[in-house]
């Protein structure tokens, strides 16, 4: 079942320059996931009861989804004008878990061109013949007209008046029209999203909220009461008058009309404006910045959807399969190719581990210590995709400050350099070590003195995805730090990631505390 919503806007207009300047661009890659799905339409619907030519659009009808783009300047038929229209598509991502599908459609300013191009001729036409005759006491012109001087004159006067049903500037303007749509893996479920935004919206200069319904009906020429005093005499017909009076009779009037106001009929436009529609099913959302409709007297003028964009997903498994090594658990949840797992003081050296991606088997690692900036170690990345080594001690007055931090630094094929998050060497809690056997997973280590007082759990987190979780156990140290727990192995997995928390104090005297954690244990299950 679906489920129609209406959004606040809050997509953010960008228009590419090479994407205006092309007129017209399409580019496309190869899909990398045939599960998610994603489509833009810059702009769908009929003008003056004809469809619009072949919307704008990138990725349409593929069943995967495509990085893809199209837009262009001056591309829409008369009576609309729009300065640039766009639709695009992205994917990314390496794995189900990673990768993420969206689109983006929508135009940079759109006009319904001056309304005297719109083609409502025979709609004036009808408007000028309901404005009323006028009646006029004749007075001192019934001797010339040869009636008695208690009679009327009946005025035509819809030729004079004519120039005030000629309708002037823009029946619409929208600024900034944008929908964007995305879906990803979060938390081991599919993600969908949806918003849109307008700049701005005006109908015959008078703006318009850009978040709310819009349903009404505007005059788009006529209406109120005029007066007759500067009217063009010549084109007011005198009903019943002999021709050749005709013009001394209109060169008589102006004193006759000087207090006469007569009320001007109005010819109307029913405007209908819809931001933010957004229709998701449960493995697809389809967002639309603004649904335009717009009639005069009945003649549809526009009906159209500006900015669509949707994205889903059919059989994507968000949950996935749990990581198969330490390495590959290290790199899950990064975007990074190489990462230092562990730094730790050891027998006088400091012990560094890390992982990197399974490409760089037999690759040389660089260690850098950001206290002098030099490189203080190497490692070899091993089959499964880990790295060890030692480096000397830094000096004393370095160990425990900020700048006693390390980093890994691997060269590539193409000149780019991976490098991973700098390390500290000295942290407030560290796991020291890590047994496995029998489904049981053994985890001691030490939280540095000064400790909370009184003394603060230990929190024991098993990451459940790269966004959640888990308590698993909690422990309390022992007044020298020392803490050792034992958990049960996740069945059906070949490696698992633990993380501890607590509360310190900074200083002996200080007794408020703060949170302190461990880095991420990644643990060898096989």
């Amino acid at each position: 079942m679906q489920k129609v919503q209406k959004r606040k806007l809050t997509t953010t207009l960008a228009v590419t320059g090479a994407t205006l300047a092309s007129g017209m661009v399409a580019t496309a890659t190869a899909a990398a996931a045939p599960n998610f799905t994603c489509e833009a339409t810059a702009i769908r619907g009929a003008v003056l009861g004809q469809q619009l030519p072949a919307p704008v659009t990138a990725n349409a009808g593929q069943a995967s989804c495509q990085a893809a783009s199209a837009g262009g300047s001056s591309m829409l038929p008369a009576p609309l004008g729009t300065s640039a229209i766009f639709a695009r598509t992205t994917f990314s991502g390496d794995t189900p878990q990673t990768q993420v599908a969206g689109a983006e459609g929508g135009l940079a300013d759109l006009r319904l061109l001056p309304l005297p191009e719109l083609p409502i001729q025979a709609q004036l036409d009808q408007l000028a013949g309901r404005i009323p005759k006028v009646e006029i006491p004749v007075g001192p012109l019934a001797p010339l007209l040869g009636l008695p001087a208690s009679g009327v004159i009946t005025l035509d006067v819809s030729q004079a008046l004519r120039p005030l049903l000629q309708p002037k500037g823009e029946l619409l303007r929208i600024q900034g029209g944008t929908a964007t749509a995305q879906a990803r893996c979060d938390a081991g479920r599919l993600d969908l999203t949806g918003s849109s935004r307008v700049l701005g919206i005006t109908v015959l200069g008078t703006e318009l909220p850009v978040d709310e319904l819009v349903n009404q009906t505007v005059g788009i020429v006529g209406g109120g009461a005029v007066s007759l005093a500067d009217i063009d005499l010549t084109k007011v017909i005198p009903q019943g008058i002999a021709p050749e009076l005709i013009a001394a009779v209109q060169a008589r009037l102006r004193p006759l009309l000087q207090n006469v106001r007569i009320q001007i009929p109005q010819l109307l436009a029913n405007v209908r404006i819809t931001p933010g529609r957004q229709v998701r099913t449960a493995t697809r959302i389809t967002q639309t910045a603004l649904d335009v409709h717009i009639d005069i007297a009945g003649q549809p003028i526009l009906d159209a959807q500006i900015g669509e964009a949707s994205a889903g997903a059919e059989g994507v498994d968000c949950a996935g399969t749990p990581p198969q090594s330490v390495s590959a658990a290290a790199l899950q949840c990064t975007t990074r190719r190489l990462t230092l797992i562990d730094v730790f003081q050891r027998d006088g050296r400091v012990q560094l581990y890390g992982a990197a991606d399974k490409r760089y088997v037999g690759r040389t690692v660089d260690i850098f210590f950001k206290g002098t900036g030099r490189r203080v170690a190497r490692a070899k990345v091993l089959q499964n995709g880990t790295f060890k080594t030692t480096a000397a001690l830094p000096a004393r007055k370095l160990r425990g400050t900020n700048r006693a931090r390390y980093q890994a630094r691997l060269s590539t094929e193409t000149s780019r350099t991976e490098k991973s998050l700098d390390l500290k060497l000295q942290r407030r809690m560290v796991v020291e070590s890590v047994r496995v056997s029998s489904g049981k997973v053994r985890i001691s280590g030490t939280v540095v003195k000064p400790l909370a007082r009184p003394m603060d759990e230990i929190e024991v987190r098993q990451r459940v995805s790269c966004a959640k979780t888990k308590v698993v156990a909690r422990v309390k140290p022992s007044s020298n730090g020392k803490f050792s727990v034992t958990v049960d192995a996740p069945p059906s997995q070949l490696a698992a990631v633990y993380r501890f928390a607590t509360r310190v104090r900074k200083t002996e005297r200080n007794p408020k505390t703060y949170p302190t954690f461990t880095l991420p244990r990644y643990v060898d299950l096989s």
